[in-house]
């Protein structure tokens, strides 16, 4: 996974540092309540700084020996990703005895058709009680036979069937671009997909109106939005806040899992600062799926826009 030349500069920023502490936050939460699993505590895009990873070893959660490595007992907790040769040997000279997969995230789960799936250690790989998906893309739809695919979505699918196989109650972490650079079928296929449920769950319908405002809402109910490459940098972040973790919430539940959006988080747009938005999203297995689905998606749509707010630029939340 390549990532931008100013990767430093962007890993260092408040912002940047105090999603960093949410995710620290979740991974000692997972690390205390499962301690002694089978599958990886943290499966990553690490980059070629690991600096996530260097997280985990700062705070304690992956011990070192006295020459720097990773000792033997804590090897598999912490798993990185990373497609560039380069990216690898830096990372194991950083991190010795960090396990690295040298492939892409697609590679490892047999890309997103759900007719091939990654076997043995990757198939344990994947059910990673927290997953990171730390992109440096906007939301792009593919159009696959008429229909509007968006692949890190389709991944999530994958990662829901995986986890569902063991039971595993999992997390997601995921940032990408906000920019919502749709024309104006994609715009519209987006409005009608959250209109759907405006009237299904009236506290989902008020929580949205609150985060996009009455114009902005009115429009999307109406399905009278313009092309959503039209809109403001911040309109188009808080179309992504709504629509990302309802398409995960719809898209889970048909597997039995229950959604809690814990974080729902948009920063930068400011200055030289590319506009990016940020989840933290628990998956629950949930035995009302076989009797009560529909109570299960309310309880998910309830959740998406309890942890919503900015990052400032000094790092702090609103």
């Amino acid at each position: 996974m390549t990532r931008p030349v100013d990767s430093a500069m962007e890993e260092g920023r408040p912002e940047k540092q105090k999603i960093r502490s949410l995710w620290l936050s979740k991974l000692r939460a997972y690390r205390d309540a499962f301690p002694n699993d089978e599958v990886p505590l943290y499966l990553t895009l690490s980059g070629a700084e690991g600096h996530d990873i260097q997280m985990l070893i700062s705070n304690g959660l992956i011990r070192l020996t006295e020459v720097g490595a990773i000792v033997a007992e804590d090897q598999g907790l912490a798993v990185a990703i990373e497609s560039s040769s380069y990216a690898v040997l830096r990372l194991q000279r950083r991190m010795p005895g960090l396990k690295i997969l040298e492939q892409s995230f697609d590679n490892l789960l047999h890309s997103t058709k759900l007719t091939t799936w990654p076997q043995g250690e990757h198939e344990r790989f994947c059910q990673a009680r927290i997953v990171n998906l730390d992109l440096n893309r906007p939301l792009k739809f593919d159009d696959v036979d008429g229909e509007l695919v968006f692949p890190p979505i389709q991944w999530v699918k994958k990662l829901c069937i995986l986890h569902a196989a063991a039971r595993l109650d999992w997390c997601l972490l995921l940032t990408l671009h906000g920019e919502a650079v749709w024309e104006s079928r994609e715009t519209k296929a987006v409005a009608e997909f959250l209109n759907e449920n405006f009237s299904r769950e009236p506290v989902f319908a008020e929580a949205a109106a609150s985060l996009l405002g009455e114009s902005l809402f009115t429009h999307v109910s109406q399905l009278t939005i313009p092309a959503a490459n039209r809109l403001s940098r911040v309109d188009q972040q808080h179309l992504l806040m709504l629509y990302v973790p309802k398409r995960i919430a719809h898209m889970a539940l048909e597997y039995g899992w229950r959604t809690e959006t814990a974080n729902n988080l948009r920063y930068g747009g400011r200055s030289r600062h590319a506009p990016m938005v940020t989840w933290i999203i628990d998956f629950r297995w949930d035995g009302r799926i076989s009797s009560r689905p529909e109570a299960i998606y309310r309880d998910s749509l309830r959740q998406i826009l309890v942890g919503a707010g900015s990052i400032a630029e000094d790092g702090s939340i609103s």
